[in-house]
């Protein structure tokens, strides 16, 4: 039902209507006057069907048909379906999965300075990310051909 009914889709995405929310009479959801904090609140593109719920306050009345067709207009990549074979590369796949495990907490949260940055991406070149990269490259190249 979470799928298919926007009274549950909002009931998870905004909270219990009248309680932490309200409808106005163009069909958007807003707070409550006075009750700026509701309980509950969430995103409405975290919902399971984001096309059902409600649009909040200070998105068009018509959000969900926008982003629909934006969806539906949207180019197909010419990449879907591609899987790269690392195989021949498997040793440095795993030189770099460490690397990156290491760097990860750091570089990955952007906490790291720039000299921290600049050893992870030089640890990466010398452990083979370049040559990862260039056999995922060839590949991917013959599978286009295909």
């Amino acid at each position: 039902m979470m799928f298919t009914d926007p009274q549950i889709a909002n009931l998870m995405t905004w909270g219990i209507e009248g309680v932490d929310y309200e409808t106005d009479d163009e069909g958007i959801a807003h707070y409550i006057e006075g009750n700026e904090n509701p309980a509950y609140h969430s995103a409405d593109y975290l919902a399971v069907n984001k096309f059902i719920v409600t649009p909040w306050e200070g998105a068009p009345a018509d959000i969900n048909e926008i982003e629909k067709e934006t969806m539906e207009s949207a180019p197909i990549s010419p990449y879907l379906g591609f899987a790269g074979d690392t195989s021949a590369v498997s040793t440095e796949v795993s030189m770099v999965t460490n690397i990156i495990n290491e760097y990860d907490s750091s570089v990955g949260t952007g906490m790291a300075d720039e000299s921290v940055y600049k050893e992870f991406i030089s640890k990466l070149k010398s452990s083979g990310a370049e040559k990862i990269v260039a056999a995922y490259q060839e590949q991917l190249n013959q599978w286009l051909t295909q």
